[in-house]
């Protein structure tokens, strides 16, 4: 019934991201054990507590890019570009079949070390971006 997924990210409120490890069903499960505790506990909570007086979270400033940030900003879209042509060019060589194996498993390593460097300034750059909007 539910083998599609072993692995959930759970969008909660306010952009939070949490993982689960599990099947659909579990979290639901486990959600509805949660909601079940929370409202007994809510209950009893509300004989005992007196109202609290409300307080207000502390508001979120968001930090503008310092003139280095914004460099390595600018900078980095340029870098996600050519490493993306790099990893392009590499995935066709290897897609239209290499007869020497030492030049496949040294094309093969190098895309994969391309890859990790994308990922690493493709995270980067979404940091700075958030931050540059916020």
């Amino acid at each position: 019934k539910d083998n599609c997924v072993d692995h959930l990210f759970v969008l909660k409120g306010d952009g939070a991201v949490q993982g689960f490890d599990g099947k659909y069903t579990q979290y639901l499960q486990l959600l509805e054990e949660d909601q079940r505790a929370t409202a007994s506990s809510a209950s009893a909570v509300l004989v005992k507590e007196k109202p609290s007086p409300s307080v207000q979270p502390p508001v979120k400033t968001a930090k503008k890019l310092s003139w280095r940030e914004q460099q390595e900003y600018e900078g980095l879209e340029m870098q996600i570009e050519t490493l993306q042509e790099e990893i392009d060019k590499i995935s066709s060589s290897l897609a239209k079949g290499i007869n020497d194996y030492a030049v496949m498993m040294k094309m093969t390593e190098d895309l994969a070390s391309l890859e990790a460097d994308m990922e690493e300034k493709s995270e980067k750059w979404m940091e700075l971006a958030e931050r540059a909007e916020g």
